[in-house]
């Protein structure tokens, strides 16, 4: 379903995926069978957004050792990714164009990642906005917080860690990257990630280049994982067990 396609029925489809899943656990509870999944539930992505999600990665990893190449004296360890985009880093634009290709990408991953719950699609959608918008708001010097930059990243990484859960489906035949204990796996990966970084930042860990780094990489490796799943997983009926 294109995601277009989902306008008007997106102010309540996080109340329709809460409904599925508690429908979902009260049937596996009570050992009813799974239905099976809509068509829709096993379109392949695509070639955009398996091209879109297999570049996020590239273009955020090359580009952070490039834009560290640029800074003599950083410290990837303790120093955060953010530092590369402030208002007063040195060859700034480098992080800030990587960051904003990777927001663009995430887009177009969601618009072409069809066999996901509308919801996980825009949710996928809005966080890569937000991530563009994000480096446009970027910290004011090196190694300060600027409290409105502080705040978008916490919500730009709130979708990007809520869309894994909400773009699962239901059925015995739906391919593992879109099923519920998968994006819910991810979901709580990602937010340990955000709950580490945030307790770096408060105790001003030596670390905290690495959590920043490790949350960046996380939420942009995960589209690629499920593109992947998604384009390898068999068409036909498969076992979610």
């Amino acid at each position: 379903m294109p995601i277009s396609a989902s306008v008007e029925r997106a102010p309540y489809a996080p109340v329709r995926q809460v409904l599925r899943a508690l429908t979902t656990v009260a049937r596996v509870s009570s050992g009813r069978p799974l239905p099976a999944p809509g068509p829709e539930a096993t379109g392949r992505p695509t070639r955009a957004a398996a091209l879109s999600s297999l570049l996020a990665p590239v273009l955020l990893v090359a580009g952070w050792l490039y834009a560290v190449t640029l800074h003599p004296g950083f410290d990837p360890v303790r120093q955060p990714l953010s530092d590369l985009t402030a208002a007063n880093a040195l060859n700034r634009w480098v992080m800030t164009v990587v960051l904003g290709f990777v927001g663009a990408c995430h887009v177009v991953t969601a618009i072409g990642l069809r066999a996901a719950d509308p919801t996980g699609r825009w949710l996928l959608a809005v966080g890569g906005v937000s991530l563009v918008v994000l480096v446009l708001i970027p910290n004011r010097t090196v190694g300060s917080y600027y409290l409105v930059h502080t705040y978008w990243s916490a919500l730009t990484f709130g979708f990007l860690a809520l869309w894994p859960t909400t773009s699962a489906r239901f059925g015995d035949a739906v391919p593992w990257p879109l099923r519920l204990r998968v994006g819910l796996s991810s979901s709580l990966v990602t937010f340990l990630l955000i709950f580490v970084t945030a307790l770096g930042i408060i105790t001003e860990s030596d670390t905290l280049g690495l959590r920043e780094s490790a949350v960046y990489l996380w939420t942009t490796v995960w589209p690629l994982a499920v593109v992947a799943g998604l384009l390898t997983a068999p068409i036909g009926p498969t076992s979610a067990h």
